[in-house]
């Protein structure tokens, strides 16, 4: 068994102690950013040329009004559930429980009641919604290739001698 010495044992332990807390942070910061922002992936070009086809998406999760004319928000269909849409507050109609939204392509223009508004935009960045798009589409093929890469990298050192000691 190989002694460590009390200064190395320090220095481990407090090594140790830092990783902690670093994961400790990082888990804390990732539950309060899935907590209060919600990723959505833009499928159409409904906002485009601001908001183009394929951009990741952050909206800030909401149970009330905070937004106003001119904010991008996304919202879930009444009609069809479980769909969402992202386009901009043309009119606010709070009174009657709604507001009026319009996409930037297209010149429509739609009562959303108040209850079905899930978030405001806060961030947007194109094309990088296409990489999750189709990673979620494809989760077979991306789990078969990620543990193929984790594979490769734990054997690696393995194979390299096998292959130094047979070429010598």
């Amino acid at each position: 068994m190989k002694k460590i010495f009390p200064q190395k044992a320090f220095k481990l332990g407090l090594f140790a102690t830092v990783i902690s807390l670093a994961i400790s942070f990082i888990i804390v910061l990732l539950g309060f950013l899935l907590s209060t922002y919600s990723f959505y992936v833009v499928l159409t070009d409904s906002m485009s040329p601001d908001i183009p086809r394929g951009s990741l998406v952050i909206a800030r999760r909401t149970r009330y009004v905070d937004f106003g004319l001119g904010d991008v928000i996304v919202y879930v269909n009444p009609i069809a559930k479980g769909k969402y849409f992202m386009h901009r507050v043309v009119r606010l109609e709070l009174e009657k429980g709604f507001v009026q939204v319009m996409g930037q392509a297209s010149h429509v223009r739609e009562n959303v009641p108040l209850y079905c508004v899930r978030g405001v935009v806060v961030f947007s960045t194109p094309y990088i919604g296409l990489i999750f798009y189709y990673a979620n589409k494809h989760r077979k093929i991306v789990v078969l290739t990620l543990l193929l890469i984790t594979l490769t990298i734990l054997l690696y050192p393995e194979l390299a001698k096998r292959v130094r000691k047979h070429a010598k």
